[in-house]
């Protein structure tokens, strides 16, 4: 073999062996396990999740019975009742709004015989298909502020379930099983003496507060805040916590990415979140919005304590849940005890939230408190100037919530009288009467 057929040899292989790598380049696929991509919103668990029935449930449940009315805030008696309503079937909504006149509004909601299940705001119809058994497919774009249904012997419809909205005169009226309000009436019912008793104010034609008739005592408490891990909303509220920066402020911290904005109060115990990317709301229905914004808590899962669905605002997006003690409302003026959320397009707007739990009580700083009675709450709020009973929308006893004036580490709940004016609540002041209807003092 001579030199140039060995080149040619040499040449052909070389040809081949490149076009093989080549190929083999091209073609090939390593065996290699998925690679998860680490997601930018992040899934931090901060303290508890809650389902849809644990945040939206009744302020009060109360009995029209023999002439009398009875009521219960008790929050293991109004879960035992929900508990029980969740097992009823309900369909055949329709409205039936019309075939009750002004005049008669108010005595088929409070009528003798009759349960009636309140909440402290409105809901809408279609949120409470995840808590009830409502059989109806398409529902009602409307919303209700109490359930109620006759449970007296020798009614005549004993088969009817109402969902009603007070302030906008709405009735809805759903069919179910009569044995279940027979079993109710068995059960719960008529033991409705063996709570408290309250007395019936007529404000308006069409609107009646129910009150309690006897003079109350209630306790008053102290607690060391147990205080949440500010650095996990970081985590959960920012797209991608990498970029966060933090800074030292005035009473607090600051958290920005460049974009979003976090700031923490120590003074407030207060976390304040805002998204200016976000600032152009786009309305979604209010069972949408209601919906969005317990999932949103859920994600971090940011429940501390007992927070209740407390209100919301369809034009502005906005939602509201409220700390509660022992069924109680509580308030701040600062808003240490309520969860505020503003949605944008896609996301979250504003968020502000305590970053503080409410762990054990100080045993030696439980203090039973007399309180003033309902008579005198209501006189309190009727003779304030410029008062118009059109207005009043609500009288309840609740908790005020301060940082104690001796240990500011300690934060104090004493029982107090609030009262919803014109949307708004307030603290009724006994010191004096005449004052401005001006909000809280």
């Amino acid at each position: 073999m001579n030199l140039e057929t060995i080149k040619t040899v040499v040449l052909t292989i070389l040809v081949f062996t490149s076009v093989y790598l080549t190929w083999s380049i091209w073609t090939y696929q390593p065996n290699l396990d998925p690679i998860e991509q680490s997601p930018y919103i992040q899934e931090v668990a901060i303290s508890n999740k809650q389902e849809l029935a644990s945040v939206i449930k009744p302020s009060q449940i109360l009995y029209h019975l023999d002439g009398k009315h009875y009521a219960t805030t008790d929050e293991k008696e109004i879960s035992k009742v929900m508990k029980e309503l969740a097992k009823w079937t309900l369909f055949n909504m329709k409205n039936v709004s019309d075939t009750i006149s002004k005049k008669e509004f108010t005595t088929f909601i409070h009528g003798n015989g009759n349960t009636e299940i309140k909440f402290s705001n409105d809901i809408p119809i279609s949120t409470f298909k995840s808590i009830l058994d409502i059989q109806d497919k398409d529902l009602p774009d409307t919303s209700f502020d109490r359930i109620v249904f006759n449970t007296g012997q020798g009614k005549n419809e004993e088969d009817s379930l109402y969902f009603i909205s007070y302030k906008n005169r709405l009735i809805y009226k759903t069919s179910l099983n009569a044995s279940y309000i027979e079993d109710f009436y068995k059960n719960y019912f008529r033991f409705a003496y063996r709570y408290p008793e309250y007395f019936s104010v007529e404000l308006t034609e069409g609107k009646t507060l129910f009150l309690p008739k006897q003079y109350s005592k209630m306790n008053k408490y102290k607690y060391y805040p147990v205080f949440l891990d500010t650095k996990k909303f970081r985590d959960a509220l920012f797209s991608d916590p990498s970029f966060v920066k933090q800074d030292l402020i005035t009473q607090g911290e600051e958290y920005t990415d460049g974009s979003s904005l976090m700031n923490v109060y120590y003074d407030t115990m207060m976390i304040y979140f805002v998204n200016p990317a976000q600032r152009k709301p786009y309305p979604v229905n209010a069972d949408e919005l209601l919906k969005r914004s317990v999932e949103f808590i859920n994600d971090h899962a940011g429940w501390e304590d007992q927070y209740r669905f407390a209100g919301l605002n369809e034009a502005e997006q906005k939602t509201v849940f409220r700390l509660h003690l022992q069924g109680l409302p509580v308030f701040n003026e600062a808003g240490m005890s309520e969860i505020v959320q503003v949605w944008g397009k896609d996301e979250i707007y504003q968020y502000k939230r305590p970053f503080f739990s409410l762990d054990f009580p100080l045993p030696s700083e439980i203090k039973p408190e007399s309180i003033p009675s309902g008579k005198e709450a209501i006189e309190m709020v009727m003779s304030t100037r410029g008062f118009n009973a059109k207005l009043l929308e609500d009288l309840t006893i609740g908790y005020h919530l301060t940082r104690d004036v001796e240990e500011p580490k300690i934060i104090s709940l004493e029982p107090a009288w609030y009262y919803r004016y014109d949307g708004v609540w307030n603290r009724v002041s006994f010191q004096k009467r005449g004052g401005k209807l001006n909000g809280l003092e």
